[in-house]
């Protein structure tokens, strides 16, 4: 009985936890009404002394991330933050 007792009460409490959910966490309609970014550019510094070192800053409005792709076969960057550089 005790059993009993204890897995309903455990029961409750997680049907409990998990009733209490607001609407707005699982409505993603928020979606629908984000603009794309706008003043997509990168500015690329390439070294005069032949090391080969090449600097890009990509910057954006409305961006949160970039992942530069340096077309080369290499892996992709981690994501960059606008204004920093890879």
């Amino acid at each position: 009985m005790r059993i009993l007792r204890n897995f309903l009460g455990l029961f409750l409490l997680t049907a409990f936890n998990f009733s209490c959910v607001d609407e707005n966490e699982s409505n993603a309609d928020f979606v629908d009404t984000i603009s794309e970014p706008t003043n997509i550019s990168a500015l690329v510094s390439i070294t005069q002394d032949n090391t080969g070192l090449v600097t890009i800053i990509p910057t954006g409005e409305g961006v949160v991330t970039f992942n530069v792709d340096y077309g080369d076969g290499s892996d992709i960057s981690g994501s960059i933050n606008p204004g920093n550089s890879t």
